[in-house]
């Protein structure tokens, strides 16, 4: 049975978890891991020198409970914490490879899972990982109304077998071995801090199997994490021994850290910063990324719950002067809500091109032949380049006589405003970033216009289209049957237009150039795992 969570029942936990509600009334939200094959484990050992690695972060780190965490503190979870299983396109396409579990097999119709699990394994704190460990860790997360218990809604049981063995039983199938590499959702957490509160894993505390722990952590300031001596790896001369993640929100300050060695990767620079940046001593990546920007439009709101009025802006969109003019080069029109290159996309759907005399008939059958409104945009003040593509939108919103306000909000207060509810939204367009969970079109379907969804932020609902997402996610072993469900969905959200489908961007991330090992996995949208590096 489908589990079914009302909006505000998340919302109420997440408000607990990471926002201050206060900020609704004023208005104001890769590499991979070496591929782990059967093989020799490796003995741990003492690197010879310490070796400190430092991350020029963009923003503050609230939410760091990875039962809970659905955002770029992602970046820091992927270290401290590991999953059964690990999304590797670099190894083996878009397949999994072991992780804490060694090998798994399922039933002929997906509905029966069995992995076997990794041997002598150890939390941070010194408990064992084993089957019962897994058990706690997803009974906790998909009985409970965190956001990320959607990942779990085909699970029925999770069944011990024996120390090293667990078996999943589903409802209907599912391919479960890659949801369990999910970045959300998926991590094992030690038992002895399963039912924790949220303000204790905020404060900087957890214990997971990842080759780095815990040190300390000042909110605003910085987080380091130092090396797990026991960590079922091993250690090598050359890896890093510390990392350092520093809070620096200012871009400018971020790109001078990088060019001066004082920072060995950062990222959200000035698009246009990174091609000064080669020769500098970093080297800029440029890769393949599940990730796309779009803008959300405020069903709830008037005007914007008029479909024709929002189909005029979607026509009233400057995309070519943003591929053109913004993003470095690197961006490219979207077509639909899933990104290119992800399975579940379709080239070949409708899609809105700029065509000013097109939004200002849908306008006049709206009844605002003249415009004569106003629109308030959410961005977020650390993208800069997005600012300037609301700043582009609002010259070509102002020939329709509509008056656009830009907010740029710091990057809480902004992810704040999302989750105020429809009642207490104040804006009516919201700017964000999508990148993905694990690697389904049901992420980008569901967490964005699903109106169970917290980042449902343009308060859209359809039932049409909500029946299509659950029965094309349920049809997910079968792709091909699955992408004909999620194709009819994007149609009905192309044809309601809640949302403008802007661009989609790669990973551009800098890199000092004497760092060795460094790749990125669109699975894992802007992680760095450091275990995998070494000067």
């Amino acid at each position: 049975m489908l589990k079914n969570k009302s909006l505000w029942t998340i919302f109420s936990v997440l408000m607990v978890l990471m926002l201050v509600l206060t900020a609704c009334s004023s208005g104001v939200a890769t590499p991979s891991e070496e591929p782990v094959v059967e093989k020799e484990q490796a003995t741990p050992a003492e690197a010879s020198t310490e070796n400190i690695g430092t991350f020029a972060f963009f923003a503050n780190l609230p939410n760091l409970d990875p039962r809970t965490n659905y955002d770029y503190e992602v970046g820091v979870l992927a270290n401290i914490y590991e999953t059964l299983t690990f999304y590797d396109p670099q190894e083996n396409g878009d397949l999994v490879v072991p992780k804490l579990a060694t090998s798994w097999e399922s039933n002929e119709d997906f509905t029966e899972w069995t992995f076997h699990l990794r041997e002598g394994v150890k939390f941070h704190d010194g408990a064992d990982f084993n089957a019962e460990a897994v058990k706690i860790t997803v009974d906790k997360i998909m009985t409970s109304d965190y956001p990320t218990s959607v990942f779990y809604l085909a699970v029925d049981e999770v069944e011990v077998i024996d120390d090293l063995t667990v078996r999943f039983k589903l409802t209907y199938g599912a391919p479960l071995d890659l949801i369990l590499s999910s970045a959300f959702g998926a991590w094992m957490i030690s038992p002895n801090d399963i039912n924790k509160e949220a303000e204790w894993f905020n404060a900087g505390n957890g214990a997971g199997t990842g080759p780095y722990q815990y040190k300390s952590y000042e909110p605003n300031q910085q987080l380091v994490m130092e090396k797990f001596d026991d960590y079922w790896g091993g250690w090598e001369d050359g890896q890093f021994t510390t990392v350092v993640y520093k809070i620096v929100e200012d871009s400018t300050v971020r790109e001078q850290m990088i060019r001066s060695g004082d920072a060995d990767v950062t990222w959200q620079l000035s698009y246009d910063s990174y091609a000064t940046l080669e020769g500098s001593g970093a080297k800029v990546y440029v890769e393949p990324a599940f990730q796309n920007v779009i803008i959300d439009m405020n069903t709830a709101k008037p005007p914007l719950d008029d479909v024709k009025v929002r189909q005029a802006l979607a026509y009233s969109f400057p995309y070519d002067k943003v591929v053109d003019n913004l993003f470095g080069g690197y961006a490219t029109q979207s077509i639909g809500i899933v990104p290119a290159g992800m399975w579940g996309h379709d080239p070949n759907l409708p899609q809105y091109n700029y065509d000013l005399d097109k939004a200002k008939e849908l306008l006049a059958k709206a009844g605002y032949p003249d415009g004569g409104f106003e629109l308030t945009e959410y961005v977020n003040s650390s993208a800069s380049e997005e600012i300037q593509m609301a700043e582009l939108w609002q010259a070509e919103l102002a020939q329709l006589g509509i008056k656009l306000n830009i907010r740029p909000m710091e990057f809480e207060t902004w992810l704040e405003s999302c989750f105020c509810g429809p009642d207490a939204a104040e804006y009516n367009l919201w700017d964000s970033l999508w990148f993905p969970s694990y690697v389904t079109p049901f992420d980008f379907l569901y967490n964005n216009f699903v109106s169970e969804s917290i980042y449902d932020c343009s308060f859209y609902f359809n039932e049409e289209f909500e029946n299509l997402v659950f029965e094309g996610d349920a049809l997910s072993t079968d792709r091909e049957a699955a992408t004909e469900l999620f194709k009819r969905a994007q149609e009905i959200l192309i044809e309601d237009s809640p949302a403008i489908f802007a661009i989609d961007l790669p990973m551009v991330i800098a890199v000092r150039d004497d760092i060795q090992g460094f790749y990125t996995n669109p699975g894992y949208n802007g992680v760095v795992f450091w275990y995998n590096l070494r000067r």
